[in-house]
């Protein structure tokens, strides 16, 4: 399981990495003068031992502190929290600052080299000095450590609204399969006493048709060829229910067969132009299919739209939008042109593990 941005937070201090370098340059002369005063700039000597002293010094009072804000943070991980959490981490901040600054003191005064006293106005200054960075050190891993809580909620947020549309449109998947079967059953019982020859082969479509419906209720993505030899069931199954009143057209590249869409969307585009327009002889329905060079892929239909509106059911294109905003966060192009009612789907980068 993939870590959260706060576990990556809690587990990962090298983006702290940038900020030791900014302020190590200005802690260790600061801090060396007060211990040491004038000579630590003036006796070549003196400033190198002193740095080389306070450098491992300087790191391992980082760690100590480091170590134990973080700590903190897996006692009180909650927004809620944030002000106790700030008063503990206050509290510990000032007692371990003050420790660590009297054991640095001590450990000066011990080489007669640099002349360090272990007196008050010492450890007075030394302390105000090591607060005023272990306050910023602090502020900069709170903000941190806020910024990556926000990003996990904001993260939570989003799966849950990816979660909801998936549902959404499974169940709008599985409400296709009724009024279709509905549709289709009536076409086999009269085609049954007409042509039995061409009943079973409506049978054999109608087949096709439900197994790929079936195995499309367990796919986020499928084939572009798929989804093609998909419809040219369907389309024969609309073909007999409809006669001369419905034609379809393709036009899709053959390098463009192994890209991926959501699967049944066809069906659904299809379904929304038999459902809005008028299906007659006279006047054939035209649907078009086709790719073009920039990997989009169009699904359009002549206009003649019914007199009287037919409600949707909330199925079709808002649902279509919504799956592509879950997985490519892109919405279909959905326009009228000419007397053509027109839907661009981008075709998504071929992946077989999810066709």
């Amino acid at each position: 399981m993939p870590l959260t941005n706060l576990a990556k937070f809690l587990a990962n201090a090298r983006f702290e990495l940038w900020y030791h370098l900014l302020i190590m340059p200005v802690f260790l002369p600061i801090g060396n003068y007060i211990f040491i005063g004038p000579r630590f700039f003036s006796n070549l000597t003196v400033f190198v031992l002193a740095t080389l002293l306070l450098i491992p010094l300087y790191v391992i009072g980082l760690a100590l502190l480091a170590v134990n804000v973080r700590q903190i943070f897996r006692w009180f991980p909650e927004m809620h929290q944030t002000f106790i959490r700030s008063v503990v981490m206050l509290v510990s901040l000032i007692l371990l600052t003050l420790t660590v600054c009297v054991v640095y003191t001590f450990l000066y005064s011990q080489i007669p080299l640099f002349g360090t006293r272990f007196d008050w106005p010492t450890l007075r200054a030394i302390c105000t000095l090591g607060l005023v960075f272990a306050i910023v050190y602090c502020l900069f891993l709170g903000v941190s450590y806020m910024y990556a809580k926000w990003q996990d909620n904001l993260q939570e947020k989003e799966e849950l609204k990816r979660a909801a549309l998936q549902q959404q449109f499974d169940k709008i998947k599985g409400q296709v399969n009724p009024h279709f079967l509905f549709n289709s059953l009536n076409t086999l019982t009269a085609l049954i006493g007409e042509n039995t020859e061409e009943a079973e082969k409506f049978v054999g479509e109608l087949s096709k048709v439900y197994r790929y419906q079936l195995q499309a209720n367990h796919i986020e993505l499928t084939t572009l060829e798929a989804e093609l030899n998909y419809v040219h069931s369907y389309a024969h199954l609309l073909g007999i229910r409809f006669g001369q009143g419905i034609l379809f057209q393709y036009e899709v590249k053959e390098h463009h067969l192994g890209y991926c869409l959501p699967p049944a969307t066809m069906q659904l585009l299809i379904e929304n132009a038999v459902k809005h327009n008028i299906v007659d002889a006279a006047s054939p329905l035209t649907i078009t299919i086709r790719t073009d060079e920039e990997d989009q892929l169009t699904v359009s239909n002549t206009l003649q739209r019914k007199n009287l509106r037919v409600s949707s059911g909330g199925m079709g294109l808002v649902n279509i939008s919504a799956k592509y905003r879950q997985l490519v966060e892109a919405e279909p192009l959905i326009l009228e042109k000419d007397n053509q009612f027109i839907v661009q789907l981008p075709l998504l980068t071929p992946n077989p593990t999810n066709a």
